[in-house]
């Protein structure tokens, strides 16, 4: 199966649930018919899910930031700007990488 067809049931899918927002927009208030459906038909959106995975991403990395630059200050006391530049540009599995050493 092609990724034309198989997108399609789920274009179908957000086309229905866009439709139903719209039609339940003409018996409700807006503020209600936002509140059921944005969340829903946000979720199932490619370029939501993207979002979530790359604020995903980047909490991890600040994380594992965060640990290493712990781990040297009690090590080595007051971390030189240059060298937290230099941490902040690596990978998040640089950074796990480096908190276990």
């Amino acid at each position: 199966m092609n990724e034309q067809a198989s997108s399609l049931p789920q274009a179908r899918s957000l086309l229905y649930k866009s439709f139903r927002t719209a039609i339940a927009g003409l018996r409700f208030e807006q503020n209600l018919v936002q509140q059921l459906f944005r969340e829903e038909i946000m979720r199932e959106s490619v370029i939501y899910q993207d979002i979530i995975q790359k604020g995903i991403q980047q909490g991890k990395q600040e994380g594992e930031l965060a640990v290493v630059l712990r781990q040297l200050t009690r090590r080595l006391g007051t971390i030189e700007p240059e060298v937290q530049e230099r941490l902040r540009s690596l990978t998040t599995t640089q950074l796990e990488d480096l908190a276990e050493a």
